[in-house]
This record gives C-alpha cells, sequence and structure tokens, in this order.
C-alpha cells in the first residue's frame, strides 16, 4: 500500500513537473515566434492595399499635399519619430510640421499602421506593411511617371491604382539583389513590362 502511494505520488509529481515545463517553453518561445512573425513578408497585397488606402484617403492625400508643397527636396516622417516632426535631409535635419491638420493626419496613419511616409525625386511614399527586408505600400507620381528614387529603393512590382497617380508597389531586397546579379530587370509590371 506503500508503495502505492509513492506511485501514485511520483505519477502526480511528473505530471506537475511537465505542466511547468511545458508552460515554462511557452512563455520562453513566444517572444521568439513573435519576432519570427513581424520580420516575414508582408502578407498584404494589391486589393487590402487598396482598400486601406481609400479608408485612409483624406489623410493620406493631406500629407500628400503637405509634403508637395513643402518645398524640401526630401522629407520623411516614421512611426517612431517625434509626433509634430519631419526630417527634411541634412541640410535642414528635423523640422517642426506647422500644420495642425497635417499633423493630425500623419498621426492618424500611424495609428493605422503607416510605418513610414517620405518624398523624394518624383514620389511621395506611404510605407504600409513592412518586414525583414520587405515592404509594400502606395506611392503617388508628382511629374506622371512612374515613381522612382530613394523612397522606393529595391522596388520589385509597381502596379498602377485606379486612382490617377497611385500606385501599388512592393519593395523586396532579396528578390531586387538576385535579379540584379542575374542582369534581369528588377521591377516588374503588371503589363509585363519592366525597368
Amino acid at each position: 500500500m506503500a508503495a502505492a502511494a509513492m506511485t501514485r505520488d511520483l505519477k502526480i509529481s511528473l505530471i506537475i513537473i511537465g505542466i511547468i515545463a511545458t508552460l515554462t517553453f511557452v512563455v520562453m518561445a513566444l517572444p521568439f515566434l513573435h519576432f519570427l512573425y513581424l520580420m516575414g513578408p508582408p502578407r498584404q497585397g494589391f486589393q487590402e492595399t487598396k482598400e486601406d488606402f481609400l479608408l485612409n484617403k483624406e489623410s493620406i492625400l493631406a500629407v500628400r499635399d503637405y509634403f508637395i508643397r513643402s518645398g524640401f527636396e526630401s522629407i520623411s516622417v516614421h512611426s517612431t519619430g517625434e509626433p509634430g516632426t519631419a526630417f527634411a535631409g541634412l541640410k535642414y535635419g528635423r523640422i517642426l510640421i506647422t500644420d495642425s491638420k497635417v499633423s493630425e493626419a500623419i498621426a492618424t496613419l500611424h495609428r493605422n499602421g503607416y510605418q513610414a511616409i517620405s518624398k523624394s525625386d518624383n514620389a511621395v511614399v506611404f510605407l504600409r506593411w513592412t518586414g525583414f527586408d520587405v515592404g509594400k505600400g502606395v506611392a503617388y507620381s508628382i511629374d506622371g511617371y512612374v515613381p522612382y528614387g530613394d523612397a522606393l529603393l529595391f522596388l520589385t512590382w509597381i502596379e498602377p491604382l485606379s486612382i490617377g497617380g497611385w500606385y501599388y508597389y512592393e519593395a523586396n531586397f532579396d528578390v531586387w539583389r538576385m535579379r540584379n546579379q542575374q542582369g534581369l530587370p528588377t521591377v516588374e509590371f503588371p503589363s509585363g513590362n519592366s525597368r
């Protein structure tokens, strides 16, 4: 009888140790799994980006217009930056955004998941989804030509939206690097044209 009680106690102890070990593993693994999820490629595509653009159109247009009128060759804001400020290149550094409507529009876009907004060359770019070396979003062409420039580094896909001057884009460093090394065009257009 004492042996049976000892065996039962041993089984209960092993079950408790197993539960504790499993919980410890889950608690330790969750941050790592979350990190892997964040570093994976964005899961949003053309249709989701277009729908998101339409939901945030008023804020996006307010920021686009402000960036174009700003007179700065390049200007950017990031979701991790100080609210109410932008970076206007090395010449000007950090500047204050004095238009409260634009500051609120930027804050709204950041709350809705836009990671960065920038203007350079002929494009105003709204980076919506980002992962490790991958980004997707919308870009506006200032001059009517396909958007290009520093704000669209490692561009691999660009497709016009049905709204004039706006494009859906994808940037992927690994795909860009592979195409570049093979001497292939680095950007795909939906019509099959490349550059």
